[in-house]
């Protein structure tokens, strides 16, 4: 758990791709876990699952004069973990492969978001996400 940092700030965006910032000083133990390729997930005081998650894309470093100096901060940046959704072509049957796509669109009724959460399960295994885990499924 990173709790040393000196600012966070995200912009979640309903079914768009959010964004985050995270300030830490570089001398700090946990700066050293913020590696591109990594990930975070942030939990909010008595909520579950996470209200963000997304990986470590965009590291830099800076000093000022006054909060910074020495071994200067970090600025860790990336979008949240909906880009993974938004970077994929969606299709209305994800059991099935291109060529046997029957229907032209998907209706997807219940509760909100099902669809993307069946994804990883019903995907055509050369479509499938490894390392992809979502909650609730």
């Amino acid at each position: 758990m990173i709790d040393d940092y000196l600012s966070l700030e995200m912009v979640l965006k309903f079914n768009d791709v959010g964004q985050w910032t995270l300030k830490i000083n570089s001398g700090r133990p946990h700066a050293r876990l913020l590696q591109p390729g990594c990930g975070i997930a942030v939990y909010r005081e008595g909520v579950p699952v996470p209200v963000m998650s997304g990986p470590v894309q965009g590291i830099q470093k800076y000093w000022t004069v006054d909060t910074d100096s020495g071994e200067g901060a970090l600025f860790v940046t990336d979008a949240d973990g909906n880009q993974i959704v938004a970077s994929r072509l969606a299709f209305p049957d994800p059991g099935n492969a291109v060529e046997q796509q029957a229907r032209a669109s998907d209706s997807a009724a219940g509760r909100p978001g099902r669809s993307v959460h069946s994804l990883p399960r019903c995907a055509v295994p050369p479509r499938r996400m490894k390392r992809i885990w979502l909650a609730g499924v």
